[in-house]
């Protein structure tokens, strides 16, 4: 890891255990918090994300596996706004 992203994922952790320590102060609706992990080819993203994931308990979405089995399989989701076209 270099040193960008070691400082980035303190930064992403930080965020976090702020963003839990707001909840007791709040009487708003407990959601869940998401967090989508950006960068370019080869940075590292999928393996931060199933760390930060594996840290806080999280469940990690992999958006580009879930694409990639789709097209596997040769399913074809169209947004009706799409399909005016």
């Amino acid at each position: 890891m270099h040193y960008d992203s070691l400082v980035f994922a303190s930064e992403v952790q930080d965020e976090l255990k702020h963003l839990v320590s707001l909840r007791p102060a709040s009487n708003a609706p407990l959601r869940p918090v998401r967090a989508c992990v950006l960068g370019p080819l080869g940075a590292g993203r999928t393996t931060l994300a199933r760390r930060l994931a594996s840290h806080y308990g999280a469940v990690h979405v992999d958006a580009a596996a879930l694409v990639r089995d789709m097209k596997e399989k040769g399913v074809v989701i169209m947004h009706p706004y799409f399909t005016r076209f």
